[in-house]
């Protein structure tokens, strides 16, 4: 039983960094890469938990407040953008670097 319950939680753990994946790279707006991030790290912070032992638990724990901080963090920076540059696409900020730095 144990096997089984470890096998698809690896699996879950796959789905959630290949989704995260996908919302990462696919994604254009600064929200829908910062979900991305977070789907990514739900499914790293998974993996040491579908391992097993207490080990894995601590592992998770950790990994939860990591992320858990540095999702806040990219959330208040991509608010802080939007609100000074009225830009909530990264080409869209990125050309806005770009012309700032030429002039």
């Amino acid at each position: 039983m144990a096997a089984v319950l470890t096998r698809g939680g690896l699996m879950a753990a796959a789905l959630l960094l290949g989704a995260g994946l996908a919302l990462l790279l696919a994604g254009r707006g600064l929200a829908r890469r910062i979900a991305g991030l977070a789907v990514l790290s739900a499914g790293a912070v998974l993996l040491p938990v579908a391992g097993g032992g207490r080990a894995g638990l601590t592992l998770a724990l950790a990994g939860l407040i990591l992320s858990a901080a540095g999702i806040s963090l990219a959330l208040a920076l991509a608010r802080q953008l939007a609100r000074r540059y009225g830009a909530r696409d990264l080409d869209e900020l990125l050309a806005l670097a770009r012309k700032e730095e030429d002039e």
